[in-house]
């Protein structure tokens, strides 16, 4: 079974988010990108460096699967001098690496405490921390914020954010159309192992505005049948109507048209081209775009 076929990505630094439906190659994607993985066919490369041939390369990058892979039998400051060594770090380097990360992540006031104590919000900012002990440059993060109360997610989007400005490569796996609207500098999507689309997101939602139909609101007093009669589909929702225009029909001709038979309208509003709407036409699609 092929889980990434032909599939060629460039994350520069910021947010690179990553979306897609389930078993659509994501993770994979992921695990290769770190180095965890090696590919059948083609290479990774980190500023030019293959970590497969170079091993020497993956104290660069941070890879947090889905999960929060702690010792619990270990206090957090525990946690990070033991993973510390790992990276053969020395005892000053170590220490200092962990007051700075641990101030970077705000976990200062868990030092102490057992991993196995920590709240889910807190053992995936631990985590966070321990990855950033080798300083990478590329962070690839595999749904860092499922299973987070709200408040808790926010802080730590707001804490990645701050090291995507650092200038950090953040790569980032979610299902949340919510906190890919947000976070998103550049947006991939992937369907059945192949990228369907990539690109600035703002660029990406525009080309689906500019692309086939489009939906416009209309306040007016209309009977069902008279979209028929000018050839439109339309549904009927709260306080007036949801019509879908296609591209070559302007909104002005709508209008004449129902006006001559008989609406009355009392305002038109043009619809947003969302990143919800453009996910669901690139994964439910069989034939869509490509960049």
């Amino acid at each position: 079974m092929t889980a990434l076929d032909g599939l060629s990505i460039t994350f520069d630094p910021g947010f690179n988010v990553v979306l897609g439906p389930n078993g659509s190659g994501k993770t994979t994607l992921f695990r290769v990108g770190a180095g965890v993985l090696p590919p059948d066919n083609g290479e990774v490369t980190i500023d030019g460096t293959n970590p497969v041939s170079d091993p020497s390369v993956k104290t660069q990058i941070g890879y947090l699967p889905h999960g929060t892979p702690l010792n619990g039998q270990l206090t957090v400051r525990e946690n990070l001098d033991y993973w510390g060594r790992v990276l053969s770090l020395d005892a000053q380097t170590r220490a200092e690496r962990i007051e700075q990360t641990t101030a970077t992540m705000d976990v200062e006031s868990l030092l102490d405490r057992a991993a196995t104590d920590l709240s889910r919000g807190q053992r995936q900012r631990v985590t966070i921390t321990r990855l950033l002990l080798s300083d990478p440059r590329v962070l690839f993060l595999d749904e860092p914020t499922t299973g987070l109360d709200p408040s808790a997610a926010r802080a730590l989007r707001d804490q990645l954010d701050g090291l995507a400005s650092e200038g950090r490569t953040l790569c980032y796996l979610t299902h949340n159309l919510y906190e890919a609207e947000l976070l998103a500098d550049e947006l991939v999507v992937i369907k059945n192992g192949t990228v369907v689309a990539s690109g600035p997101k703002e660029e990406l939602v525009g080309r689906l505005k500019g692309e086939g139909s489009r939906e416009i609101r209309i306040e007016a007093d209309v009977r069902s049948e008279i979209f028929d009669r000018v050839g439109v589909e339309a549904r009927d929702v709260r306080d007036g109507w949801i019509v879908t225009l296609p591209t070559e029909q302007s909104v002005s001709e709508l209008i004449a048209s129902l006006v001559e038979h008989g609406a009355a309208i009392e305002a038109v509003h043009e619809e947003e081209a969302t990143l919800e709407d453009l996910y669901s036409k690139l994964t439910e699609d069989e034939e869509m775009m490509t960049e």
